[in-house]
């Protein structure tokens, strides 16, 4: 994984999808990239009539290029849900050209990441399509013209050598996803209040944090922020972090 400078830039990047849930498969693939690229990720997405995207995000680099990449791709997502042959093991897209399947991933940010850290001997030329099933994402490569044996074994060997080396960061993934669909659910005007509330708290961290004389932190402030959370964001925890890495938590709130 990639380790932001100390001296990081914000960068923002916006693209056009289809429809609004189209972009938000973007949005969630632009968040697992990040994740899965660098050790601290910071991006923030911001959705707008039928299909708008916005991202702000911080990194040493313009990541316009590849984002486009994954926003793009997204474009082909159904075209080839029905040419998939499980004994062929196949997929036959609008190229006339016959995809080799590469390998499988938890997420679409997952996959993007991991072709977006091939080295350029194996990525020129050829494009990837990313196939979206219920509980996982395939990726095939498809070549512009043709592809070599070889490249299509070193690509399946780069991924072997990822899967070993992988270890995903499957609670805040998770976290991400599920706590979208309870946060769509809610009142408008009470995730605003929610909101606010959350950045009083955070100025106040801040302050203490920054603070010539720091007032010290303390359990008590703990229990409050949970109380400030919710029940719905504990439940989250007590449901996805079964490693207890959250290791307060589980002990002083949710109990063991």
């Amino acid at each position: 994984m990639k380790t932001l400078s100390d001296t990081p830039k914000t960068f923002t990047f916006t693209a056009t999808l289809p429809n609004f849930e189209q972009a938000q498969k973007a949005g969630s693939a632009l968040i697992g990239y990040m994740i899965g690229t660098y050790d601290q990720s910071a991006i923030d997405i911001t959705y707008t009539g039928n299909g708008n995207l916005k991202a702000e995000y911080i990194s040493d680099e313009d990541l316009t290029e590849n984002f486009e990449r994954i926003t793009n791709s997204l474009d082909h997502l159904d075209d080839y849900e029905d040419d998939f042959e499980d004994d062929d093991m196949v997929l036959k897209g609008d190229l006339n050209n016959y995809t080799a399947m590469i390998g499988s991933f938890d997420t679409l940010g997952d996959a993007q990441a991991f072709t977006e850290n091939l080295e350029d001997k194996l990525t020129n030329g050829n494009n990837f399509i990313f196939e979206q099933r219920p509980d996982m994402v395939v990726l095939y490569v498809s070549p512009q013209d043709t592809i070599a044996n070889s490249t299509i074994q070193k690509l399946q060997e780069a991924y072997r050598e990822h899967e070993a080396e992988y270890e995903p960061d499957t609670f805040r993934l998770s976290y991400h996803d599920m706590r979208v669909a309870q946060l769509q659910s809610m009142d408008k005007y009470t995730l605003i209040n929610d909101i606010i509330a959350y950045e009083l708290e955070l100025l106040d961290y801040a302050d203490r944090l920054l603070s010539d004389e720091p007032l010290p932190l303390d359990s008590q402030h703990g229990y409050e922020t949970v109380e400030l959370l919710g029940d719905d964001v504990i439940g989250l925890v007590k449901k996805l972090d079964t490693n207890k890495e959250l290791d307060g938590i589980h002990g002083y709130i949710i109990g063991g």
